[in-house]
C-alpha cells in the first residue's frame, strides 16, 4: 500500500493531512468533512472520520489460543516494518503541542517537512491501522497520484 504525502497549507491542520492520505483525499475534503469542527482536530475525531472511510485506529492482539482470567496481563509487541500507523509525535515548532504524522511501514510523510526517518522525532503515541475488506479493495485498486 502507497500512500502520497501531503503538505498541510495551515499550521493547524496535520491531523487533516494525515487522515487525507490514509483515505486517498485532499486536506481540503477532509477540512470539509469537519466544517463544524476548526482546526485542530483530535484523536477522537480521527477514530469518527477513519471508522465512516472504513478503517480503524485500533490494536489487533495476536494471542495463542488459551484461555485468561481476570487476572492475567497482556504484553503487546508491535513491529514498525510494513505496518500503517497515525502517529502522534512532539511538535517541532510549538511548545506542549503535538504534531501528527503518517507511518506508511517504511518512511514517516510529515504533513509540515515532508519525507523523514522514524528516529527523527519524539513519539507520545502510535495507532495501527486497521481496515475494511472492502476498503483492502480500494487501496489494492487505486494507483498512487
Amino acid at each position: 500500500m502507497k500512500f502520497k504525502l501531503i503538505e498541510q497549507t495551515q499550521y493547524n491542520t496535520c491531523l487533516h493531512c494525515v487522515l487525507a492520505m490514509i483515505v486517498g483525499e485532499t486536506e481540503e475534503y477532509v477540512r470539509s468533512w469537519f466544517k463544524y469542527i476548526d482546526p485542530p482536530l483530535y484523536d477522537e475525531d480521527a477514530f469518527l472520520f477513519l471508522a465512516h472511510h472504513g478503517i480503524y485506529l485500533c490494536l489487533w492482539l495476536p494471542l495463542e489460543s488459551r484461555s485468561l482470567n481476570e487476572n492475567d496481563e497482556i504484553s503487546i509487541i508491535v513491529g514498525f516494518k510494513g505496518r500503517p500507523a497515525y502517529i502522534v509525535v512532539e511538535s517541532e515548532t510549538m511548545e506542549s503541542r503535538y504534531h501528527a504524522v503518517l507511518w506508511d511501514g517504511e518512511r514517516v510523510l510529515d504533513p509540515r517537512k515532508g519525507v523523514r526517518k522514524l528516529e527523527e522525532f519524539k513519539m507520545y503515541g502510535f495507532y495501527p491501522l486497521m481496515w475494511t475488506g472492502q476498503r483492502s479493495k480500494k487501496y489494492e485498486e487505486a494507483p498512487v497520484k
